[in-house]
């Protein structure tokens, strides 16, 4: 009788072990809870700074996307609540009056040499290629650009309210004077400017063209 009543008394005394140290699991890597808690994002409100049209109101709606993404990929949440966010994002565009430009092309001279059933010549060509440059011209061509900005001024309005967190400010200069055809080359250099900002804390300007 003693060893099935010792039996069961093990496997109770086993039953009381488990029930009373329950299992725990430590979460590592890039799924630690510590580390999420440690990075955690701030909000961002985006809202339009130019006085609303209907074109600006429209050139807003197409950039917007891509203003938005813009701040995701700095680690800023977009969000809808205005009063609740952490920033204020101020959108600000427009288009400068047009201006004459004057840029010096370089046009390399390449050449090479053949040598032809009836004697030595040499060919040239212009352009890009694999033949020693034997030569370079200078020549001067203007342009009629117009200059497009696009200004991003972060607030933070949460700790201080309405002190300034950052600014970028995009001026790109483009031989079409319609704002809206340029969106796409405005918004190509957005993110890495916005980066440039909140390192530096200061307004971060760039300005670039496409003229050839």
């Amino acid at each position: 009788m003693k060893k099935p009543f010792l039996l069961v008394l093990f496997v109770f005394l086993g039953m009381q072990c488990a029930c009373s140290h329950p299992r725990s699991e430590v979460l590592t890597g890039d799924n630690s809870y510590h580390k999420s808690a440690q990075t955690a994002r701030k909000t961002v409100f985006v809202e339009q700074k130019r006085e609303p049209s209907e074109y600006a109101n429209l050139v807003f709606s197409d950039m917007k996307p891509y203003i938005e993404n813009a701040l995701v990929e700095n680690d800023l949440i977009v969000t809808n609540d205005k009063e609740q966010a952490d920033f204020i994002c101020f959108v600000d565009f427009g288009s400068l009056a047009g201006k004459v430009v004057t840029k010096t092309i370089y046009r390399p001279h390449y050449a090479y040499q053949h040598d032809y059933p009836y004697g030595y010549g040499t060919y040239e060509h212009w352009g890009t290629g694999a033949y020693a440059v034997s030569g370079a011209d200078y020549y001067t061509k203007k342009y009629q650009v117009y200059p497009h900005v696009l200004k991003l001024t972060c607030n933070e309005q949460k700790l201080n309210k309405n002190s300034l967190a950052w600014e970028t400010e995009i001026v790109f200069n483009s031989t079409h004077d319609d704002f809206r055809v340029n969106i796409q080359s405005l918004i190509e250099p957005l993110s890495k400017n916005i980066a440039k900002a909140k390192e530096r804390q200061t307004l971060v300007h760039y300005e670039f063209d496409n003229l050839k």
